[in-house]
């Protein structure tokens, strides 16, 4: 009874569900495509379907329909990812200048504010590889002060700013209160493991062993292994 309250509080009608499975399914070949090694035909397919979606994404002023977790049932945060997946793919073109169009878009508007950190920090190394220092900064200074822009990513758009600030000479970010919280330095953990796959231009897979024995996993599969053993923290988490 509760998974089927909690699916009609997602999809209010036959129409949302399918619009759902549509796009997943768009999704899904964006995906075979990519593990084929084929990227000219997934950016195609990309900005055939992606880009009129990001042209009318939701302005700043529309609500979120869903908290949370349960955002990623909706179409547009699938849409998100996968405009994200485009972003990746025009820099890897080094179509710099079009992945900063895009990103300027989903930035406009209200869509996946998750992802709002990462495509500011996208659009900034852009700007910044662009030579146009002082677009740099200003992108620096919105995310800033965006609320959505959080943990990594801010911490990331901080050490950019300071050094962009250097070059534009922005005294007040050279003497802003958070320098102090860019000192520290993450652990770095480093994790040994085989690559199966590692001449092909796809998803990496991995050979490590678990309490089962071998195992072929994800690197994100191996990170989680990894900081599941006792000397790494013995810690729980998913992806």
């Amino acid at each position: 009874g509760g998974s089927l309250d909690v699916a009609s509080s997602i999809f209010t009608s036959r129409v949302d569900l399918d619009e759902y499975l549509d796009v997943i399914a768009e999704a899904s070949v964006i995906d075979a495509t990519l593990d084929a090694g084929d990227e000219k035909t997934a950016l195609k397919i990309l900005e055939t379907r992606i880009l009129p979606w990001v042209n009318g994404c939701a302005p700043p002023s529309k609500p979120l329909k869903h908290q949370s977790f349960l955002r990623r049932f909706e179409p547009d945060w699938v849409r998100a990812k996968m405009a994200t997946i485009c972003v990746s793919l025009l820099e890897r073109n080094t179509r710099h200048a079009d992945a900063n169009v895009l990103l300027t878009r989903l930035l406009a508007g209200r869509v996946c504010p998750e992802k709002r950190g990462t495509w500011y920090l996208r659009l900034i190394i852009n700007l910044n590889n662009l030579g146009l220092l002082k677009n740099a900064m200003q992108a620096c200074d919105r995310a800033l002060q965006d609320p959505w822009v959080r943990c990594g990513d801010r911490l990331g758009i901080q050490r950019r700013a300071l050094r962009l600030a250097r070059n534009v000479k922005s005294w007040g970010t050279l003497g802003a209160r958070w320098r102090s919280d860019i000192v520290w330095e993450a652990p770095i953990d480093r994790v040994r493991a085989r690559a199966l796959n590692g001449d092909e231009r796809e998803k990496k897979r991995y050979c490590t062993f678990s309490e089962v024995g071998a195992a072929t996993v994800s690197v994100e599969e191996l990170a989680l292994t990894h900081y599941a053993t006792e000397e790494a923290g013995s810690w729980r988490g998913v992806h």
